[in-house]
């Protein structure tokens, strides 16, 4: 691969944490890992495009460019799938000037129609979009007769957004299942989870340098751009790398020494408490960089975990 794409692709879809590691240890990517990167994890679906075409026609591994290839008319088709007209079909804009305001919503006839009202409420209300600001864009099907069993069935797809107008992603009916992206014959007859053909990357994780160490304060930003606090339980010299690092969020009366008086209310407790995050997205801090009003619950945390843990 080219370095400067390379270098482009880190920068695009790597936290602060993972670059560093990646220049610490010289780490050298596949361009197959590097595709991976660049279509699961750029920041938004333009960049997604650019980083895609940017391995075809970079890398000189044939497969990698035939996946990116296709990965690229993909996502370019469901997006002209979601805006074209379609009988029977509105669209329905959900407005939020910042992470916690109230969802305004509205509809419209056509994609067009839809982002001019978008900017209409904008001017009206004289709200200013900004970093903190999201927006989706829903695509809904009349139907008549509709049943308890098809309620939902209205649903064709739906754009997210952020800030004034950057596109996060955009789904579609018809392409929600990633197999489409298979490229390797009798893909059909295999279950994808034990499927061990390189061209597909359906589940495959990308290879990444190890930069996470088990019990590791790591902090993401979700799609609302808000920072969230967890601990990272694993090990990443030694177990097989997971589609997405196993967490515990840590936040403010989650943890409470007063109710968590055994192992198995601890446990139970913290397990309620899991997610799964992309490796990618991971910056490792320190207990001083957490806001004040959680720094309490993770230190009851670490006594409660050094007390029970086995």
């Amino acid at each position: 691969m080219v370095k400067k794409v390379e270098k482009r692709i880190i920068q695009a879809t790597c936290s602060n944490t993972l670059q560093s590691a990646i220049k610490k240890a010289n780490f050298k990517f596949a361009d197959f890992d590097l595709l991976i990167l660049a279509y699961r994890n750029a920041p938004d679906y333009n960049t997604r495009l650019e980083l895609l075409r940017l391995v075809e026609s970079a890398t000189s591994d044939e497969k990698t460019k035939s996946q990116a290839k296709r990965c690229i008319g993909y996502e370019k088709e469901k997006w002209e799938r979601f805006v074209a007209a379609e009988k029977n079909c509105i669209f329905e804009a959900k407005i939020k000037s910042e992470p916690n305001a109230y969802e305004e919503r509205y509809i419209a006839k056509s994609f067009d129609s839809i982002n001019k009202t978008i900017r209409n409420f904008c001017e009206h209300y004289e709200v200013a979009l900004n970093d903190q600001s999201r927006f989706d864009i829903t695509k809904r099907k009349f139907t008549d007769g509709m049943t308890a069993e098809d309620f939902d069935e209205d649903w064709r797809g739906e754009a997210s957004y952020k800030g004034e107008a950057t596109l996060i992603d955009v789904l579609y009916e018809d392409f929600r299942d990633r197999t489409l992206l298979m490229d390797v014959d009798g893909c059909e007859e295999k279950d994808c989870d034990e499927c061990e053909h390189q061209p597909c990357f359906i589940n495959k994780p990308p290879k990444l340098p190890p930069f996470l160490k088990n019990l590791d304060l790591v902090c993401y930003e979700d799609s609302d751009g808000i920072k969230n606090y967890s601990v990272y339980f694993g090990d990443m010299e030694t177990d097989e790398l997971d589609e997405c690092a196993y967490l515990v969020k840590i936040y403010d009366k989650a943890i409470c020494s007063k109710t968590l008086k055994t192992k198995d209310l601890f446990f139970e407790r913290i397990f309620n408490l899991h997610e799964h995050i992309e490796f990618s997205r991971l910056d490792v801090i320190k207990m001083a960089d957490l806001p004040n009003e959680i720094k309490e619950t993770y230190r009851t945390f670490k006594r409660l975990y050094a007390r029970f843990k086995e």
